[in-house]
């Protein structure tokens, strides 16, 4: 019997505006209509280059999918809770003004559902429940170590060597807000997992990581799990960098369900250490510049490691169309030698996308947390009155 496994492809905003934009028109505002037609036209255009691997719709229907997503602030959300000045780049997603050290050592922990900002939330959720029947969250909460990189800029890695006890503060701040915030997202939403973001694990290396950032991943997971009918519900993503070493680490956070890493990763030493784990392998984008044996490889060795699921992430305007189809055959093969069914998608939108993060919607101004909320909804979006 063949098993499936979910193969899972995104594109950065440079990679539509390329190759989708040169035939289409940009959203002239930032407008849930605007965003509706750009969805339309995106499942067809995905259709016409790659329907024979079953991904897009010849005949698109606005069905909600992918346009019910409330999304704000990108992996800047909890730096955004807790006062940290964002701006929109040209190129997309937000630029964060690190805190200074004073600044960090006044922060208190925030609960989102104190803040004026809640207002706009659960506008948009009204708003789209309306239009299409339900909304979705898809906020990136991110972990502690993540937040702080972003809270205090790369600073960070001096602290880490000469004032932990400053970074355990910062670390203990972001994990009451993170908490508070899942607790929000949990009443308001259906709420899937807890998603704990280690990419700066790279950076830090594990002895670190156990010392200074773990227990926040195992204080978030413990005090959550109120929040689920269920025993597995957290998902660790360690980035696209190889998780070996972080493994057993990972293993003491509670209702672990899924991990991720690089695809040479060690697939099976995870399945050992954390029984019936659920492993996605990242193929970091720059295998699409391998020759297709190369690729046909490095896909078999993915496959034969057992992971469950694959995902090919921020693939750039470098890589053609006709790249593309060659990875997508590559996989495919690779696939029906090795008698698995591969389960292919697209993801159609960008987080900067969802966030209309671009200066071209949001204008020059400097977002922050006391803004009053209505100046975070673009102009001309449809649920502005």
């Amino acid at each position: 019997m063949q098993r499936d496994i979910p193969i899972t492809l995104t594109f950065m905003s440079r990679w539509w505006e390329q190759h989708f934009y040169s035939s289409f028109e940009r959203p002239a505002a930032a407008s849930d209509d605007e965003l509706e037609r750009v969805s339309l036209q995106r499942q067809r255009f995905l259709f016409e280059h790659f329907g024979d691997f079953g991904i897009g719709e010849e005949h698109p229907v606005n069905d909600g999918k992918h346009v019910n997503v409330i999304m704000k602030w990108c992996v800047d959300f909890i730096p955004y809770l807790l006062g940290v000045k964002l701006r929109c780049q040209e190129e997309g997603f937000w630029s964060a003004e690190p805190l200074t050290h004073e600044e960090i050592r006044e922060l208190k922990p925030v609960d989102i559902a104190s803040l004026p900002f809640v207002e706009w939330i659960l506008k948009r959720k009204e708003t789209l429940i309306k239009r299409y029947g339900k909304a979705e969250t898809g906020q990136l909460v991110e972990g502690s170590i993540n937040a702080a990189l972003r809270i205090r800029g790369n600073e960070l890695y001096c602290d880490l060597m000469t004032e932990k006890g400053f970074v355990r503060d910062l670390l203990d701040v972001i994990t009451q807000t993170v908490i508070q915030t899942y607790r929000f997202f949990a009443r308001e939403f259906e709420l899937r997992e807890i998603f704990l973001a280690n990419c700066t694990n790279a950076h830090i290396g594990p002895e670190l990581y156990e010392e200074i950032a773990l227990q926040n991943d195992i204080r978030i997971a413990e005090e959550t799990r109120s929040l689920f009918d269920k025993d597995r519900y957290v998902y660790v993503h360690n980035c696209d960098s190889k998780a070996d070493k972080f493994i057993g680490l990972y293993s003491r956070v509670s209702g672990l369900a899924k991990l991720d890493g690089s695809d040479n990763s060690d697939v099976e030493l995870a399945k050992m250490t954390v029984k019936d784990i659920h492993f996605v392998a990242f193929v970091n984008p720059t295998a699409l510049q391998q020759t297709p044996a190369q690729l046909h490889e490095r896909i078999n060795a993915v496959l034969r490691n057992g992971a469950d699921e694959l995902l090919i992430a921020n693939i750039d305007s470098v890589t053609e169309v006709s790249r593309v189809r060659q990875l997508l055959t590559v996989i495919t093969d690779c696939c029906r030698e090795m008698r698995i069914n591969p389960v292919l998608s697209v993801i159609p939108f960008t987080e900067d996308e969802y966030d209309w993060s671009f200066p071209r919607y949001q204008g020059k101004r400097i977002n922050h947390c006391t803004d009053d909320w209505r100046l975070l909804v673009p102009k001309g979006e449809a649920d502005v009155t």
